[in-house]
């Protein structure tokens, strides 16, 4: 547990690499129950995905792909064993939307798009869903979006940004709601919602302003955002 609780702080801080460390001993670790085995498989290769994108943003070389596809054998089999007993575990969420992020990354949106409908469906009918379940509806949200065409993906987002405050009504708009901000008015743009567009794009840049860059919720922190966090750190100087 101390091991698996440095990882999600590294982790959370964007320190991947000591993070990466940290998962892969909890892995070795013998004796794990189910959930707790799941749980490890899936942060393990959320990690896995946000490595491979720091990976591709550093080097000029062709992409290796080997974390990516490790993380899929490893998630491709324990989907196989949960849908043979189907069981709409916390831990089944969870292998979903990893799987369905890391067939993202690797260009497969039609699989992709087969697991976050699978997930949107068991979020739909849990009634009191947890810390763990807010986090995961708004990432089959987020994802969606990433798969679908301008019109849908314009839904989608909203769909996010709605959960999301909906989710957390005493909370202030946080990182994730920038970056969601932001797709929405690329979407609305593309949709020629100028009007739209324009007012997401302004309540992006007020919560980016204000927030710094974070890493909760997969992905958010690195590939969906850092090209615009890069972009404000350099007008900042």
């Amino acid at each position: 547990d101390h091991i698996y609780c440095m990882g999600r702080i590294m982790r959370g801080e964007g320190r991947f690499e000591e993070a990466r460390e940290c998962f892969e001993l909890c892995l070795k670790a013998p004796g794990m129950g189910e959930a707790r085995r799941l749980l490890i498989l899936s942060v393990t290769a959320n990690l896995y995905w946000e490595l491979d994108y720091r990976y591709s943003v550093e080097t000029t070389e062709a992409p290796l792909w080997s974390l990516l596809l490790r993380a899929r054998r490893w998630l491709t089999r324990e989907m196989h064993t949960l849908q043979s007993h189907w069981r709409a575990t916390k831990g089944h969420r969870r292998i979903l939307l990893s799987l369905a992020k890391v067939e993202i990354r690797l260009g497969c949106d039609g699989e992709a798009r087969h697991y976050v409908d699978q997930a949107l469906s068991m979020y739909g009918c849990i009634t009191a869903p947890d810390i763990v379940d807010r986090l995961g509806h708004v990432r089959a949200l987020i994802a969606a979006a990433r798969v679908s065409g301008l019109e849908d993906a314009a839904r989608f987002w909203a769909d996010a940004l709605r959960w999301n405050r909906y989710y957390n009504t005493s909370v202030e708009e946080v990182f994730t709601c920038s970056v969601v901000h932001m797709y929405v008015c690329l979407v609305q743009f593309k949709l020629r919602d100028t009007s739209g567009s324009s007012q997401h794009l302004g309540r992006a840049r007020q919560v980016f302003a204000t927030k710094e860059q974070q890493f909760l919720i997969p992905g958010v922190g690195t590939y969906l955002s850092e090209p615009v966090v890069v972009n404000r750190r350099k007008t900042r100087h």
